[in-house]
């Protein structure tokens, strides 16, 4: 859950991250809006049962 700050990397770069996280493996990704729609979109794309695209006002509860 962050700001990743991709908003103007290029595509190429973007790439690049979404590569390396998907050798991380986490169990979401929450990217905030400073991320940029282009680096949410290329996650909808690659890892898609991983995304969590948050709004104003949403609640996150972690833990059981």
């Amino acid at each position: 859950m962050g700001g990743f700050h991709l908003t103007p990397a290029p595509a190429s770069y973007t790439t690049q991250v979404i590569r390396v996280l998907n050798e991380i493996d986490p169990d979401y990704l929450v990217p905030m809006h400073c991320s940029g729609a282009g680096f949410a979109r290329a996650v909808q794309k690659e890892m898609p049962d991983k995304l969590i695209v948050p709004h104003t006002g949403t609640r996150f509860i972690f833990g059981a």
